[in-house]
């Protein structure tokens, strides 16, 4: 191989690097889009199981077994 030409092969795989890390760079931008959105759906979750919760009566003891046993 002359020195022409593994020049150009070692072009032609710098090449296929760049395209590979700008692809690999766009799924990470999606992914990360992904994981903000489930947050932002966890966190809603967790609002609504909070309102849940202090809506529930307080008047009975967690811990206490029903009358049937």
């Amino acid at each position: 191989m002359s020195e022409q030409e593994w020049i150009q092969s070692l072009e032609h795989r710098i090449d296929q690097l760049n395209k590979h890390i700008q692809t690999q760079d766009q799924e990470l931008y999606r992914m990360q889009r992904q994981v903000e959105q489930v947050l932002q759906v966890v966190e809603l979750q967790k609002l609504r199981l909070e309102q849940a919760v202090s809506q529930l009566p307080t008047d009975a003891p967690a811990d206490e077994k029903p009358p049937h046993y």
